[in-house]
């Protein structure tokens, strides 16, 4: 006899990982996630994204209840406990705990760069949340009755 349904299904998304699908509309991404609409150019990257539909969290924070999928997520969850801050600054020598909020912070401090545009009024911000509130807010004034 063949393999159970539960045999099947493991089967199949064994043979997911190993074999690339068709690239997903030529993206040339073949490695496709069986649970969602993400595609991959790498099976390691696939097996990594993989682990965020499992819920395997092999990575516990020593200070609380938390774990994590991979060490360098435990690594930037364990500064909020400790409060260290190894991204400094160079101009205004202020720090983070994240290397993206350093880039961000010298963006919008010190460029001036203001990358999301209001599609409405042209209105320009620094931030994408303050552009959700500006939309969040004229949508509440402006809406027609």
């Amino acid at each position: 006899s063949g393999p159970s349904n539960s045999q099947s299904l493991t089967l199949r998304h064994t043979n997911s990982l190993s074999h690339p699908q068709a690239p997903g509309g030529g993206n040339g991404r073949p490695y496709t996630c069986p649970y969602c609409t993400k595609c991959f150019t790498y099976p390691s990257h696939q097996r990594r994204h993989l682990l965020r539909h499992t819920g395997v969290r092999l990575h516990p924070c020593q200070f609380c209840d938390k774990s994590f999928l991979t060490p360098s997520e435990l690594t930037v969850h364990t500064r909020t406990h400790t409060g260290e801050r190894p991204f400094g600054c160079a101009q205004c020598g202020k720090r983070f705990a994240r290397s993206g909020n350093l880039r961000a912070h010298q963006r919008d401090v010190h460029m001036g760069k203001r990358p999301f545009a209001c599609t409405e009024c042209g209105k320009r911000f620094a931030h994408r949340g303050n552009l959700r509130v500006h939309n969040h807010r004229s949508t509440l004034y402006f809406t027609p009755l």
